[in-house]
């Protein structure tokens, strides 16, 4: 009896296996393939109608500006990387040095961009915080030359992780191309793990901070409802902007929180369990699909919340509906 459970054990370890693998590789990479056009249309769109109306120029903008770029970045990449990743052997390269070098460039330029999304965010958060909570010293210093001379520090960022992954890997020949098998552990704590924790507590941190402030403020205001001054309802029009934008941004947020913490948790599970683990593996795949996801949804939430965007889609999907 036991040789026959470790016979048909046997058999299902060699051939089940691999034909389950196979299959359940087969659904990301067909998913992520269907997605990368819909992921460059959409950030195309958005790139596009900040550029081309005036009114979608302000500061705040040119943040959502930067986050569609790097998503732009990531699709581009993904029309390749997807077979790099997922199904190497469609490719071939029988380990010689092109295929150290095209997995090293595919994590480079997903890394790279998911960190310019992620340090954008951050950025935007600050950003709002500062605009809800000291509107005159926002008014004052924040202009579009500040933000743009911003937004080139965080694509800086970007570069010098993407150089990181490039540099500092333990690849070997027949490795599966993902972080935690290519990332020394250091390296991967150091620019993965560490910055998602530090990031992730500012970004809470600003946001807690601006719903208490906007609370204090309606109080006061319902308090003193009777002795407004002009100025003061001019500056809490702006200020209800700032905040209305601000949830926009929380939305956007809370969504990359939901596609990439299945990622974050299996590469730590990963560094920690090993690599091996056949159930690891496959939800790699499939949180890879999430992050690839969050990469088209900010244009919906954008169009969804923000009026001026939708207008700007109109306009640029359909002529006829620029009277509307």
């Amino acid at each position: 009896m036991s040789n026959n459970s470790s016979l048909i054990s046997d058999n299902f370890n060699t051939d089940d296996i691999e034909e389950v693998n196979h299959f359940l590789t087969t659904i990301p990479t067909v998913l992520i393939i269907l997605m990368c056009p819909i992921i460059i249309f959409t950030n195309v769109l958005t790139i596009t109608a900040i550029r081309k109306f005036y009114y979608l120029q302000t500061p705040a903008n040119m943040y959502v500006l930067c986050l569609s770029c790097a998503d732009l970045l990531l699709g581009i990449s993904m029309l390749f990387c997807t077979f790099r990743v997922f199904n190497p052997k469609v490719l071939n390269f029988e380990g010689d040095a092109t295929e150290k070098n095209s997995c090293l460039i595919c994590l480079g330029m997903m890394v790279g961009s998911a960190a310019v999304s992620y340090l954008t965010l951050t950025a935007m958060a600050v950003d709002r915080l500062i605009a809800v909570t000291r509107p005159f010293l926002y008014e004052r210093y924040f202009s579009l030359k500040v933000v743009r001379f911003n937004i080139v520090l965080l694509w800086i960022l970007g570069f010098i992780g993407m150089t990181v992954i490039c540099t500092h890997d333990s690849w070997e020949p027949g490795k599966a191309c993902h972080l935690s098998k290519t990332l020394q552990r250091l390296m991967l704590s150091i620019f993965l793990f560490i910055p998602c924790i530090i990031l992730t507590l500012i970004i809470s941190g600003s946001y807690a901070r601006i719903i208490f402030t906007v609370r204090q403020q309606q109080q006061r205001i319902t308090i003193q409802n009777n002795a407004i001054l002009s100025s003061d309802v001019l500056m809490e029009q702006k200020r209800q902007a700032s905040l209305k934008l601000a949830k926009t941004m929380l939305t956007v947020y809370g969504v990359l929180l939901l596609c990439y913490t299945p990622f974050i948790i299996v590469t730590l599970l990963q560094a920690v369990l090993g690599n091996d683990h056949f159930g690891l593996l496959i939800f790699n795949k499939y949180a890879d699909v999430l992050v690839s996801c969050n990469s088209f949804i900010n244009a919906l939430i954008y169009g969804w919340r923000m009026p001026d965007f939708r207008r700007a889609y109109k306009q640029l999907l359909c002529g006829q509906c620029r009277t509307m």
